[in-house]
């Protein structure tokens, strides 16, 4: 009996394990919104969230004396060795004076990638076409993050009307866990208080993008085509 009840045991632990397997969790992805102590989350597909798609967010949120209209998109669980999260922060506007910054971040905690212990390339990229001011000079500040691994700060800053700015920073970080979080943290500053009659948004977006390396047989390979490719020139202009 005992024996029995033990093939038992083993069966329905069994068939458990492989319904794990046959169906994973979904990941979380969320945005915040912070303004000193205040924090609001809006989580993909709950009711804060205005797009339907899963991976994709869109808000609009009020926190302090900053209103935000934010769109974020993730990628998880990753294709091709390659996770992007991005964030395009289409409104950030401030409704009366204060001296708080306001920080929104995106972060998805479901990538995967085979070569678990690999080198990734770990890029943060922010641009801006609108970043306004009012006798200060506003800043934004941008870095991302693979688990605790962050890249340097990418900042822009100074009055942008019309124009284009952009920014990056790269860093080599290790794949620690599988699955992990890719993340990236935006925060403003110093943007001038809305007066009802002129423009104050700041119109910034930030791309988080994790790249393997491409597997040496693909490097060899191309070297390959290249040198097949400058060969079979060098055949023509002597025929």
């Amino acid at each position: 009996m005992r024996l029995r009840s033990l093939l038992h045991s083993a069966r329905v632990a069994l068939v458990l394990g492989v319904l794990c397997w046959a169906a994973p969790a979904e990941a979380a992805f969320v945005a915040k919104v912070t303004v000193g102590s205040q924090t609001k989350t809006v989580t993909d597909n709950d009711s804060a969230d205005q797009d339907e798609d899963l991976g994709s967010i869109v808000a609009f949120v009020t926190v302090g004396n900053y209103k935000v209209t934010i769109t974020a998109n993730s990628t998880s669980p990753g294709e091709n060795g390659q996770g992007i999260v991005t964030q395009t922060t289409l409104t950030v506007r401030k409704t009366a004076d204060t001296n708080n910054s306001v920080i929104i971040e995106v972060l998805s905690d479901g990538f995967t990638f085979v070569d678990q212990g690999a080198t990734v390339t770990l890029t943060n990229a922010v641009s801006s076409s609108l970043l306004l001011g009012n006798g200060d000079t506003p800043s934004a500040t941008a870095t991302s993050s693979l688990n605790n691994l962050t890249t340097d700060a990418a900042v822009l800053s100074g009055e942008i009307n019309g124009g284009d700015q952009s920014a990056s920073t790269v860093k080599t970080v290790i794949v620690p866990t599988s699955p992990f979080t890719l993340s990236n943290k935006l925060e403003i500053s110093n943007l001038r208080v809305y007066n009802g009659s002129s423009s104050t948004d700041a119109n910034i977006g930030v791309t988080t993008t994790a790249q393997l390396p491409a597997p040496p047989s693909l490097i060899l390979l191309a070297s390959g085509l290249a040198v097949g490719g400058l060969l079979y020139l060098r055949r023509r202009k002597k025929a």
